[in-house]
């Protein structure tokens, strides 16, 4: 019987040896918009720790982060990065708002050379018109 209960007492110190100790994780959630209108299909990376994407309302959450320091990335197809430094040591709510690229002002290489040919046509079939 002592024993048994040596061996109990054992197991029980040999489970608080084990159990880590109450390392908090935490949810961070939010919205991503451009505009004010709903930016589905975004991507949130995480330090590189973890990433999700918005759903059709902007809406991401990343759950089960442990406290610390890192770096969100908001990343679109056609939109500027987003770069954004958090301390995380309570659930946090944050909106980001992305905007689009800009275009540069230029022409579509394929676009101009389109016209250009087009224009180049126009111009043969009224001079052999002419010649008729």
């Amino acid at each position: 019987m002592n024993n048994l209960k040596n061996i109990f007492i054992f197991l029980i110190c040999l489970s608080c040896l084990s159990a880590p100790a109450s390392a908090s994780n935490f949810t961070i959630n939010g919205s991503i918009s451009s505009l004010g209108l709903p930016q589905g299909n975004v991507r949130i990376d995480l330090s590189n720790v973890s990433y999700t994407f918005s759903n059709i309302n902007g809406f991401y959450e990343i759950r089960e982060i442990p406290e610390g320091n890192y770096t969100i990335l908001i990343r679109k197809i056609k939109f500027n990065d987003l770069i954004q430094e958090i301390t995380l040591n309570i659930n946090q709510t944050i909106n980001f708002s992305i905007t689009e690229r800009a275009r540069g002002g230029q022409a579509t290489p394929g676009f101009s050379f389109s016209c250009a040919l087009f224009i180049i046509l126009i111009f043969w079939i009224t001079k052999e018109e002419r010649r008729k």
